[in-house]
């Protein structure tokens, strides 16, 4: 694990299909936002599953400090008012080694959840390091 913390972003738009250029566009937009804005946003390829084609992406947040905290919740909920069915999903490795997450969507734009989560992660991430280097594994 990486000494920063990191979130993986997923967005998509409920009104329209996966691949649907629409929510390319607005995909795009968002992390596109989200990286100038922060500076702390890396793509990283993964294997697809078994007999899929190609790799997915991971969009990953790096959260090196509370003002990349405060940036990635004013671009979030910027890019979600911007349309009701647009959706984004935040997940984490707990500091208990469960996977977490938050779904945030455009009907309910709540920088106050989307702020929490994203501090629950740097704390839930900073702690695992913490025992990582007491332990001598960091």
């Amino acid at each position: 694990m990486s000494r920063t913390a990191q979130v993986r972003i997923t967005a998509w738009n409920a009104r329209f299909d996966e691949g649907d250029d629409r929510v390319l566009r607005q995909r795009d937009e968002l992390f596109g936002e989200l990286h100038r804005d922060t500076g702390s946003l890396v793509q990283r390829q993964v294997p697809g599953p078994p007999g899929a084609k190609g790799a997915t992406v991971d969009m990953l947040l790096m959260l090196a400090s509370p003002a990349v905290v405060a940036g990635a919740v004013s671009v979030t909920k910027a890019w979600l008012g911007r349309d009701r069915d647009r959706r984004v999903r935040v997940d984490w490795e707990a500091a208990d080694g469960q996977l977490r997450s938050v779904v945030v969507d455009g009907n309910a734009v709540d920088s106050e959840t989307m702020r929490v989560a994203l501090e629950q992660a740097l704390g839930d991430q900073r702690r695992t390091l913490e025992g990582q280097q007491a332990d001598g594994n960091g």
